[in-house]
């Protein structure tokens, strides 16, 4: 064995010693710093595969650190923030009124901001509709029971009349790849209406949850319902979340700040951007696509 052993290790030497000699000497003594650069920049087709690994990485850590903060509780209103619909709710509150009571009149004032149920309940008072022996949410109900009825015939003989406000479908594909909240909606609207008017322009779908005018007929607590919902659906206290309501008037942005929300007012309903500053919205903008409303969207930065 001792043999044997000694010839393989002459045989290993005369190997080495044949390799030096066939090996140019500055490939032997190549510098440190192109080794180095070697290594950590390969050649050829791995640069391409290494680059791919350096993007997987910094996505990675993206991922982490949107981990790490307070995720967003995101509460839209429908009527002049994301929609219009040249007045398909009031026409269709209108007739049923009509339909019901033989007259109208009670309707002539401003809807901008209000819930249904505050609609129809101070149209009824204004116009002293008997009751009987139903009480005035019973009758709220009801109306609100025939409205819906009536506006999904206005939004199906009238689909060209519900419009989406320009730039809206854009961001919000935006603010869904950035994954830093949830989306819902915080609107005056019954439920059922919501879904006839979003639902008409293909917008329906895009919201997981909402707070409604049929969960409440203060605006205030129906964006707290949604706000509950947005976090039960993260999966976190509400205290570990942030809330951004937008919306297009000043009883938006109210109820925002009622419920510890930032307000993000758009200029894209009856309201100027100077007359939601005036009203203390916290971003006032003129559409919903500008530069400080996709800031106030996005937070963390966009994809």
């Amino acid at each position: 064995m001792g043999c044997a052993a000694g010839g393989e290790a002459a045989t290993w030497a005369e190997a080495v010693l044949a390799h030096k000699q066939a090996t140019p000497l500055h490939a032997i003594c190549k510098p440190k710093k192109e080794r180095m650069r070697a290594l950590f920049q390969p050649a050829g087709p791995q640069v391409n595969l290494w680059s791919t690994r350096l993007r997987a990485w910094a996505a990675l850590l993206r991922l982490l650190c949107l981990w790490a903060v307070r995720p967003l509780i995101y509460l839209f209103d429908i009527d002049g923030t994301l929609v219009t619909t040249a007045g398909a709710g009031r026409k269709a509150l209108c007739e049923t009124f009509r339909s019901r009571y033989g007259a109208d009149h009670g309707l002539q004032f401003s809807f901008d901001g209000m819930t249904d149920k505050a609609i129809v309940g101070l149209a009824l008072q204004a116009m002293a509709v008997p009751l009987h022996e139903a009480s005035l949410a019973d009758e709220v109900e009801r109306v609100l029971e025939s409205y819906v009825n009536v506006l999904a015939s206005h939004a199906q003989a009238s689909a060209d009349a519900f419009v989406i406000h320009e730039g809206v479908v854009a961001v919000l594909d935006e603010v869904q790849a950035a994954g830093q909240g949830v989306m819902g909606l915080g609107t005056g609207n019954v439920r059922r209406g919501a879904e006839i008017k979003l639902a008409a322009v293909n917008l329906y779908h895009r919201f997981a949850f909402g707070g409604f005018g049929c969960d409440h007929h203060d605006r205030t607590a129906l964006l707290a319902v949604g706000a509950a919902r947005g976090a039960a659906l993260l999966g976190k206290p509400m205290g570990d979340c942030d809330l951004l309501v937008i919306g297009d008037t000043p009883k938006d942005i109210a109820a925002a700040h009622g419920i510890g929300a930032r307000c993000l007012a758009v200029a894209t309903g009856s309201y100027s951007v100077e007359e939601l500053q005036a009203a203390g919205g916290d971003v006032c903008v003129p559409r919903l696509d500008h530069p400080a409303a996709k800031a106030a969207l996005l937070p963390y930065g966009g994809v």
